[in-house]
């Protein structure tokens, strides 16, 4: 007799395990050994570990059958995968929930199939290798004791919470009860992971290994605990008081940073005080509730749609890379010795150390300087001499923003690399056509934006123009994949993609300050709509040198729009470069903290109007005012196919300029509040605005009105 579950079968009749008789299931093998030692191995036959209804299912058939075998004295549980033990929790079927109950209902069971494991009546072990996160690790928490290894690939976590989700398994009860509670805490609420030896350090694992070692060291631990008394470990207790205040702490900290458009940190606080407070069962059900309510909103799945979009920008690279260049190029060179050209080359030695770095300063003392700057590394070598790079595979250009100069630059290096060398050109907003116009062998000359910091900002974007071969875009590809950097394929045009939306947003927010609205009310306004920063703490941030010269590209090619209003421009002309320099639109400390405006940028409206707040209903107004343009222009780069699809401009703003993450991107904010309802703002907010800008929406937004057309369609990312 056999009952369908989603789309796997599962016998209800129960099969027996013996010796000779292995279990086999879908998502399972389960062997039994003579010495009574059952193996009960996770091997998804479709694709990797991943924890959904119909694997929960299979594992708590497998455990019925476990418990009922007497011949099972001990079992130790493991993956078949070479590569990870759990991902966690299978995110398309959480993706496409029907509705809070049916969250609700997969919750409920997996924590009693986990309750079910955890009291299976013999030992039980989780032998660990690769990634164990999220449902994966709750599995291994509700075992008796958990063996790792000590590979760097071994890392533990939930990351959860960075998913808009919290660990709906038993993580929020069975963690604070093993350990620390600031740690299972900092674990939990981070979404960061942890390696095998600082997870032994915790208390989460109870011993690490090789991994040569793990599976003798697992059957000689569970052999040595079959018949012993292993007492459980508890957590050390905390003082009352001192639980109080760390929530407290923690929960006002969470206001200021999330504001209300985050609940999951705030629901992940409460589950875990209710582990301190409440017997597990009850701890569990709060937790089911919690990662039901919140896996039926909206940011969750907006949160899961931006890794899902990562995830397949960076696999789409690795596939494209691997075509034409499987194997990043290991000897680098740089042009420059600036910010970017530095922090380039960090990046490179932190993640190809076994690459030949070469690097060209403009002249000797610079040369000295950067040289400096790497004097621990054998493997970097310095020269104000061009020929310093005749032996490099790739070269990345990484000086001033200068068309004339970087032209010269390029057609200097050109004549010292073999025909094979790529040749990249690190700018912000100058199309490579204008840049490789004295290069006599454009097919190998390419794009590579990174942003700044290099080492912090994941998003690279890869501008090919129509002579660059599909060689160079992979080698371009292979590179950055090995820095692991997110590479985005865009096309060649003014600006590219994030500098192009990002301009749009900051020259309207200029006008609107020109026209009225306050520095505060404008930094206030796009904060608490979810940015990181205010558009001009941004501007200084990035300086002024760099946002108005990016701003003269656009207006250029593009037209008004772009222009940046005088509001902003005499900030410029006053001599204010931006955080570097001490003062742009606000002052700035030695150590880089912001101290103020600058009183001698301000309008007169800023001074009389200081402490003036606007109402909710002026609020709304005037974050649509200032996000409406950005969505045009977002459509619009659809439209001139800058990029392929609205995935890729969502991923590239919250990754690449703090977008709110929470709303999915900016084209997935527009389907929330709908086409007719965007395009109808978008016409208000251009007819309303004054500097005699004539402004009209791109065509493709008419076109998606009259058609009843969204950016996304049902299931398509």
């Amino acid at each position: 007799m056999q009952k369908q579950t989603g789309t796997h079968t599962i016998a209800t009749d129960k099969p027996t395990l013996t010796p000779e008789k292995p279990l086999e299931l879908d998502d399972f093998l389960v062997e039994l050994d003579r010495e009574g030692i059952a193996y009960l191995w996770f091997s998804r036959q479709q694709g990797a570990n991943v924890l959904g209804r119909s694997t929960l299912d299979q594992l708590r058939l497998i455990l019925s059958i476990l418990k009922s075998t007497a011949a099972v004295k001990g079992v130790i549980v493991g993956s078949k995968k070479d590569d990870h033990f759990v991902f966690g929790a299978d995110l398309h079927e959480i993706l496409h929930f029907a509705d809070e109950t049916a969250a609700l209902k997969l919750a409920s069971d997996g924590q009693q199939v986990f309750n079910d494991l955890a009291e299976l009546g013999v030992p039980t072990l989780s032998m660990i290798h690769g990634p164990c996160l999220g449902g994966g690790l709750e599995a291994a928490l509700a075992t008796s004791y958990r063996l790792a290894s000590d590979a760097p690939e071994t890392l533990l976590g939930f990351p959860e919470v960075k998913l808009g989700l919290i660990p709906g398994l038993g993580g929020t009860q069975r963690l604070p009860r093993l350990i620390n509670l600031r740690a299972a805490l900092d674990l939990i609420l981070t979404s960061s992971t942890i390696s095998a030896t600082e997870a032994l350090n915790l208390g989460i694992i109870d011993a690490v290994t090789s991994r040569g070692d793990l599976l003798e060291k697992a059957k000689s631990k569970l052999k040595e605990m079959i018949g012993g008394e292993a007492p459980p470990r508890v957590a050390p207790q905390e003082k009352p008081e001192t639980i109080k205040k760390l929530f407290a702490t923690m929960e006002r900290s969470f206001r200021i940073r999330f504001k209300n458009h985050y609940p999951a940190p705030f629901k992940a606080l409460e589950a875990v005080r209710k582990a301190l407070e409440s017997d597990l069962q009850e701890g569990l059900d709060f937790e089911a509730r919690a990662f039901a309510g919140l896996a039926a909103g909206t940011t969750s799945r907006n949160l899961i749609q931006i890794f899902f979009s990562q995830d397949f920008i960076t696999r789409s690279a690795e596939r494209s890379a691997s075509k034409f260049c499987p194997k990043p190029p290991q000897k680098l060179g740089v042009i420059g010795t600036g910010v970017m050209a530095t922090e380039i080359v960090r990046v490179w030695l932190q993640n190809i150390p076994e690459a030949e770095i070469f690097a060209k300063a403009s002249n000797d003392e610079r040369a000295a300087e950067f040289r400096q700057h790497f004097s621990d590394y054998e493997n970097v070598k310095v020269s104000s001499e061009m020929s310093i790079l005749k032996d490099c595979q790739m070269v990345i250009e990484a000086i001033v923003e200068d068309v004339e100069k970087k032209q010269k630059v390029l057609a200097e290096l050109e004549a010292h690399v073999s025909k094979e060398c790529v040749i990249a050109t690190n700018t912000s907003s100058l199309e490579l056509l204008n840049l490789g116009q004295e290069l006599t062998k454009t097919d190998r000359f390419v794009g590579t934006h990174f942003f700044y910091p290099v080492d912090k900002m994941q998003l690279v974007e890869v501008v090919s123009h129509p002579n660059t071969t599909p060689r160079t875009s992979a080698c371009a590809m292979s590179l950055l994949s090995a820095m692991k950097k997110t590479p985005l394929s865009v096309k060649d045009s003014p600006g590219f993609l994030v500098n192009r939306l990002l301009t749009v947003y900051l020259m309207e927010m200029g006008r609107l300050w020109q026209n009225g609205f306050t520095l505060y009310q404008l930094e206030d306004a796009a904060v608490r709509f979810g940015f990181p920063l205010g558009p001009f703490t941004l501007i200084d941030e990035l300086g002024l040198n760099l946002c108005f010269s990016v701003a003269h590209e656009l207006s250029r090619n593009f037209g008004e729009r772009f222009k940046a209003p005088q509001s902003m421009f005499k900030v410029w002309e006053v001599g204010h470069a931006g955080k570097a320099d001490g003062k742009g639109f606000f002052m700035w400390d030695k150590s880089g903290k912001k101290l103020g405006p600058c009183p001698d940028v301000l309008f007169e409206h800023d001074l009389k109007n200081e402490t003036v707040k606007l109402s909710q209903s002026e609020l709304d107004e005037l974050q649509r005012s200032f996000l409406m343009p950005m969505l045009d222009e977002a459509a619009r780069c659809l439209e001139e196919k800058v990029v392929r699809k609205p995935r890729e401009i969502d991923l590239s703003m919250v990754i690449g300029t703090g977008f709110p993450a929470f709303t999915g991107g900016p084209l997935r904010y527009a389907d929330h509040l709908g086409i007719p309802e965007v395009l109808k703002s978008i016409e208000t907010v251009y007819a309303r605005t004054a500097f005699n800008l004539e402004r009209r929406p791109c065509e493709l937004l008419y076109s998606m009105n009259e058609s009843g057309r969204r950016f996304y369609s049902s299931g398509n990312s």
